[in-house]
């Protein structure tokens, strides 16, 4: 029986879970775009936003949360953290964006926070710069540099759970390394 190389196993499992993410977020995209009414607001004739309950309480999740951009050594990293966080047994969540974005760009483009709010997961969520093209050169190649940055900017602990990883497009070069 022929074996693969480590790097085909590993860019495999990395498609399988860009593409899995990319389903979850058109899924959820959609249906928060259905759900939204605009209406007249204010006495001042501007427009209000009304939202669903299900956006409130999105919304609400996202602000109860906390928020931490790091400015590191190579590129910004965000980080999100639920209301409920408990460092005991949470998972760390490191997603990493895909090529003609960057990682400031995808943080509100993509509605990161809201889609970490929406999983509900007792996680500490981390979204690195990587590269945006396929000349640039990768800016984190190591996981525990910016694990150990996070915590040290932050004053969280890392979750004794899994380290997660996941990434879209030309993200699999940052996975990779």
């Amino acid at each position: 029986m022929k074996r693969w190389p480590h790097y085909v196993t590993r860019a495999c499992a990395v498609g399988l879970v860009a593409g899995s993410l990319a389903l979850a977020i058109h899924f959820a995209s959609a249906q928060r775009s259905v759900t939204a009414t605009v209406a007249a607001g204010g006495s001042d004739g501007g427009s209000a936003v009304l939202l669903s309950p299900e956006q409130q309480a999105i919304t609400d999740a996202v602000a109860a949360g906390t928020y931490w951009r790091v400015d590191g050594p190579r590129g910004p990293i965000h980080v999100w953290r639920p209301a409920g966080y408990h460092a005991d047994g949470a998972a760390t969540f490191l997603y990493c964006h895909g090529y003609y974005v960057d990682a400031d760009t995808a943080w509100l483009k993509y509605q990161l926070p809201e889609q970490f709010a929406m999983s509900g997961a007792n996680a500490l969520f981390i979204v690195p710069e990587v590269p945006n093209g396929s000349r640039q050169p990768i800016q984190y190649p190591d996981l525990i540099e910016i694990l150990q940055l996070v915590e040290r900017t932050t004053g969280l602990p890392r979750g004794a759970g899994p380290v997660i990883a996941m990434g879209h497009s030309g993200a699999y070069r940052t996975l990779v390394a």
